[in-house]
């Protein structure tokens, strides 16, 4: 059982590691909106909810030539007007705006990186010190 854990906690850092080196590629990479591209000529209609526990971000693609969409809060997210922020956004400011949440995520990746190498170098090392069986 004990190795069946360890297996099945090291798949779990392990797709964790790929979950946020992907979201820090998509975010360091370039601007994006609702997990599109931005092009130059692109806006970003962002809605923020700023609630007790969490911040909730709705975005919105608005191709080139196109007016911005209107975004309302769904009602689950029990937001007051206060609490709301709506904006349009350009590729350049949609970079920023994802900038910290990119660093954030390749930071995490790279804990996890370290981690699952010390592990497998512990593993790796008691294997060859422990004394063999014939």
């Amino acid at each position: 059982m004990g190795r069946l854990a360890v297996g099945a906690l090291g798949l779990m850092f392990i797709a964790l590691f790929f979950g946020a080196g992907l979201v820090a590629y998509q975010d360091l990479t370039g601007p994006h909106c609702d997990g599109h591209r931005m092009g130059p000529a692109d806006t970003c209609s962002v809605l923020t909810s700023r609630g007790y526990r969490s911040i909730r971000t709705i975005e919105k693609l608005n191709r080139a030539g196109t007016d911005p969409a209107v975004l309302t809060a769904p009602v689950n997210w029990h937001a007051t007007q206060e609490n709301i922020h709506q904006g349009v956004y350009s590729p350049a400011s949609m970079r920023d705006f994802h900038r910290n949440t990119g660093y954030t995520m390749l930071g995490g990746a790279l804990l996890i990186a370290l981690m699952l190498g010390s592990w497998a170098y512990k593993a790796a090392k008691a294997r060859s010190s422990a004394p063999r069986r014939l």
